[in-house]
């Protein structure tokens, strides 16, 4: 497992780094399929799922008014256009309607976990025998204690700019050495959010 997690975080900071700015180009033939699944306790997510392969990423948004799994699309089309099974999905109580889609249930960021461990149960469903966690701010936060509590285990994290003692969330040296697989923390300087 070792070597396939290293070979996930290379390849999801090069498509990151292609997309970050003014947009970046994308893999034409990677459509997507819209998708229902549930968190663990119970909450109907809305879903996009793209590409096929063995490595499943699953792709947390942010939680700040507006931010929907459509902020992930060209990610998500570039790592199917890598060759694997990538899920974006709005969290609970994130209902923009229309083509971005609605999940059930509040909008409560220290619920978020239980989204990410049945975003990553539904991947498993779907043939991925290995995932992987990205998320950004509170879909990083949300995806750090998934993994950090033992209820997901990925063979890679990729955390963007998580807030550390926020929105239910309190992390430890100890918590995070605990998780296996490799791990990547990114933030910029001076994150206007605090991410860090």
């Amino acid at each position: 497992m070792p070597s396939r997690s290293r070979r996930v975080l290379p390849t999801v900071a090069c498509a990151l780094a292609l997309l970050s700015g003014c947009g970046g180009s994308v893999h034409p033939s990677t459509a997507w399929k819209r998708v229902h699944f549930r968190a663990t306790d119970g909450v109907l997510l809305d879903g996009r799922l793209f590409g096929r392969g063995k490595v499943g990423i699953v792709l947390t948004h942010m939680g700040r008014p507006g931010d929907t799994q459509c902020d992930w699309l060209g990610l998500a089309r570039a790592l199917a256009g890598k060759g694997y099974l990538v899920l974006t999905y709005d969290r609970r109580g994130v209902c923009p309607g229309g083509m971005g889609g609605c999940s059930a249930g509040s909008d409560e960021y220290y619920l978020d976990w239980k989204d990410v461990v049945g975003a990553g149960n539904f991947l498993r469903r779907k043939g991925a025998r290995d995932i992987v966690l990205a998320g950004a701010s509170i879909g990083a936060m949300a995806s750090l204690y998934a993994a950090s509590a033992g209820r997901i285990e990925p063979v890679a994290l990729i955390e963007f700019a998580g807030i550390n003692h926020a929105s239910g969330y309190d992390f430890n040296p100890r918590q995070v050495a605990r998780i296996g697989g490799s791990k990547l923390f990114l933030s910029a300087r001076d994150d206007i959010y605090g991410g860090g």
